[in-house]
């Protein structure tokens, strides 16, 4: 008896890692749709030459009980126009919502929020459903 229910747990486990895996193919494609939208097609910059670190350095992971999508802080070689400073690590949260340094206007001291991490999570629920996905703010 055990060994049906050991192949009915085996069965639905990887069911449930095939549902995972696609789901977060999914999100890891919307998000980029959505980077690509709201920051890349928003505007031509100017004053610099457009690297595509962001939208290169979104990548995921899967494990048994878990997708994880999520941009690779180290893919991404931004360094502050003002200061030097590498700032890659803090792109995609500025970029998403929002910046102010309070010095000053301009690109360089402040950037409009894009929403583009909600926006993929609103689209990924009317696709999966409501909480499907969990937004980690770290």
């Amino acid at each position: 008896m055990s060994n049906d229910g050991d192949l009915f747990e085996a069965m639905l486990l990887a069911e449930a890692k095939l549902e995972l895996e696609k789901i977060t193919k999914d999100a890891k494609r919307l998000l980029k749709e959505k980077v690509q939208t709201e920051v890349y097609s928003s505007y031509s910059p100017t004053s610099y030459t457009r690297t595509n670190d962001l939208i290169n350095s979104v990548t995921s992971t899967v494990s048994e009980t878990e997708g994880l999508v999520f941009f690779d802080e180290s893919s991404i070689g931004h360094t502050s126009a003002v200061t030097g400073d590498k700032v890659g690590m803090y792109t995609p949260k500025f970029l998403d919502g929002g910046h102010s340094d309070g010095k000053g206007s301009g690109m360089y001291h402040e950037y409009p929020e894009r929403n583009f991490i909600d926006k993929t999570i609103v689209e990924l629920e009317a696709i999966y459903g409501k909480n499907c996905v969990e937004k980690i703010d770290n």
